[in-house]
């Protein structure tokens, strides 16, 4: 799997950590419309990104994009859940997500707010092929239960909402996906 072109803004060289949506932060942060063009910018760049990785590999592999799962972890399953649909993948996983995700502000040099985003907005308007597990808890304060499930309704998707689990992504999570993965 590719890794994040860009590190995120608590990384350094002893503990570096990555950022898939990692913004330029010069927007009007207090204007809500501006967060959201900015985010949706950035997503736009790197479902690019990850779908020309993910074309070459199905080419070198000689696979063909209707046997394709994606899987994606908080963050990631943004990129998992619209690439899976942009390509036409027969499904895609996403734990502890589809996410909100925080707005950067580069005057502070932090995060200044942030929410859900719009995602469905870029999701193609015919396909509707790709399945979805979703597995959350019912206590992650990351992922927007009703927004997520606005965005995915018109898919067959499965949904395990693990009561009182957050953004934790427990063992039972992998086992709930492989099972699912395995029944397609």
């Amino acid at each position: 799997v590719p890794q994040s072109p860009d590190q995120s803004i608590w990384s350094d060289s002893k503990d570096p950590g990555y950022d898939w949506l990692r913004q330029r932060g010069t927007h009007d942060t207090n204007d809500e419309e501006a967060n959201v063009r900015e985010l949706q910018r950035v997503v736009r760049v790197r479902m690019r990104h990850t779908e020309s990785w993910l074309k070459a590999l199905l080419k070198k592999y000689t696979m063909r994009k209707d046997r394709l799962i994606l899987t994606g972890f908080s963050q990631g399953s943004i990129l998992a859940a619209l690439c899976a649909v942009r390509l036409g993948a027969l499904g895609a996983v996403v734990c502890g997500g589809v996410t909100g995700q925080p707005v950067y502000s580069a005057q502070e040099d932090d995060y200044v707010g942030g929410g859900w985003m719009r995602w469905e907005e870029l999701l193609p308007k015919p396909a509707r092929r790709t399945r979805f597990c979703c597995v959350n808890g019912t206590r992650d304060c990351y992922v927007p239960r009703k927004c997520l499930e606005t965005m995915l309704r018109p898919f067959d998707c499965h949904w395990h909402w693990d009561k009182g689990v957050g953004h934790d992504f427990p063992d039972s999570w992998y086992d709930v996906s492989l099972q699912w993965m395995q029944n397609l």
